[in-house]
């Protein structure tokens, strides 16, 4: 194929080029730019880039075979040191943000599961608030943002707590995916308390903080028992959360079995718990103590934390809780969770 035979097929198909489960990026210029994304953890742990090869004059490829039902996010880059250097690959139509101010591309398979995401115009069955929690000695910054939702019921409902509070309502659309699942008859209805994160100070709060239990039970639960119709009894409610915030909430159903019954950990940060020295292995003690937990765990196969799930999950089967274990096809982001939270909700809170 010649240079400009390529140009023409980038811009009719558009890149890069998806043949069953064959993937071929492709980039037109003098020089091949570093090539990261999910299929190499975007360097973590000092994965190397991928190596475009000269296909032609001007143009360069790389090529990556994935499984079915796969979704990849990417990015090149000029300079593979130098962060601020990220190339947009100007042929591709699925740019999203990577929650740090920058934009990926991204590309799934043909067979890869449409989003269950609602519009995010669509209107709420529920109700939604916005409050603040505050506690100067127990919180980073001495108060958060919680947003609590009550479901279209008079009943007493079981309740969600989610970390990562502004990422779970405003990129993850928590709110409106499970307002839209109650809507269409699909799961319970549930209530939802979403407690926003530390900012800059988010992974020290997440990595297995006691004060930070304090404030759910001291600070939190009480408001949303307040506010929201909630059911009582032992274990009645969940907790949820991604990366870290997965991490926290295994941490928080462990030390509060008697609140927390159930869990959803999306890619959970588990090196905080597995990596630690003896004197800090008191989560994984937890594991055999606390009371038997339902337990959601979901990982990406293409994750620099794909083994720490897998060990993860083993380890709490043994010690008698009820894991339910799902990889997916993708990486370690919103777009990802997304797709398999729906099948998470549906199959712990299904009607």
């Amino acid at each position: 194929m010649q240079p400009i035979q390529w140009l023409e097929r980038a811009e009719t198909v558009h890149t890069p080029f998806i043949e069953g489960q064959n993937v071929t990026f492709v980039w037109f210029g003098e020089q091949a730019p570093a090539l990261y994304g999910d299929f190499n953890w975007w360097g973590i742990g000092g994965e190397p880039a991928a190596v475009m090869q000269r296909a032609q004059h001007g143009v360069w490829t790389y090529h990556l075979e994935v499984p079915p039902q796969t979704y990849i996010q990417y990015a090149y880059f000029a300079d593979p040191d130098n962060p601020d250097t990220r190339l947009i690959d100007p042929f591709n139509l699925h740019p999203v943000g990577n929650g740090f101010g920058r934009f990926n591309n991204s590309f799934a398979t043909v067979d890869y599961p449409p989003s269950c995401l609602p519009p995010r115009d669509a209107p709420l069955a529920g109700q939604v608030g916005l409050y603040e929690v505050a506690d100067p000695h127990m919180l980073i910054g001495g108060k958060r943002r919680l947003w609590l939702y009550q479901p279209p019921t008079h009943e007493p409902v079981p309740l969600i707590l989610a970390y990562d509070g502004q990422d779970a309502v405003h990129r993850g659309r928590l709110v409106r995916l499970v307002d839209a699942l109650i809507q269409q008859g699909r799961i319970q209805p549930v209530a939802l308390a979403c407690l926003a994160h530390a900012e800059a100070h988010r992974v020290p709060e997440y990595n297995m903080s006691e004060a930070l239990l304090r404030v759910i039970t001291e600070r939190v639960l009480p408001l949303a028992e307040r506010t929201l119709c909630l059911r009582r009894g032992r274990g009645a409610h969940a907790v949820m959360g991604q990366s870290m915030g997965g991490l926290m909430a295994l941490y928080t159903a462990l030390r509060l079995p008697h609140v927390f019954g159930t869990v959803i950990s999306q890619s959970g940060a588990f090196q905080a718990a597995l990596d630690a020295p003896p004197a800090e292995m008191l989560p994984r003690l937890l594991w055999r103590q606390a009371a038997p937990l339902r337990i959601w765990l979901d990982v990406g196969r293409y994750e620099w934390l794909f083994t720490k799930n897998e060990a993860v999950q083993a380890e709490l089967a043994e010690a008698g809780h009820e894991v339910i274990y799902r990889v997916y096809n993708s990486g370690h982001n919103w777009a990802a969770w997304h797709a398999i939270l729906c099948d998470a909700l549906t199959t712990l809170y299904g009607g």
